[in-house]
């Protein structure tokens, strides 16, 4: 996410708001498969939410503008990597924009993901 442009300050799960304008990533990984007899290939497999927060004073116009930036970033079949990690996007989509954060739009940005190991 740090190597998006044009997106507002990424804080990470677990740290607290940012004033102004922020996006944070939440890493909801699912239980771990072993496809094959012998139990040596195990996939992972997972969701990384990316939420984006707008003030309420813009257009929500612009949070829809960003989560496609987001989208645009996260193409399906492509194949991020860290290090000898390599992580494959299945798909990513936008949830419904929502103000339910006082004084913010929030769009939600889902990315599914898997990982052999």
């Amino acid at each position: 996410m740090q190597t998006v442009s044009g997106l507002p300050t990424f804080t990470t799960e677990g740290t607290a708001s940012k004033p102004g304008e922020y996006t944070r990533g939440s890493f909801l990984p699912a239980r771990t498969e072993l496809p094959t007899f012998d139990g040596v290939i195990q996939r992972g497999n997972g969701l990384y939410q990316i939420d984006v927060y707008i003030k309420s004073s813009k257009s929500y116009e612009v949070a829809i503008a960003m989560a496609d930036t987001i989208i645009a970033a996260f193409v399906p079949a492509s194949v991020l990597s860290n290090g000898s990690t390599q992580v494959r996007v299945l798909n990513s989509y936008p949830m419904a924009a929502s103000n339910a954060t006082p004084g913010y739009y929030r769009v939600s940005v889902i990315v599914e993901w898997e990982s052999w190991l």
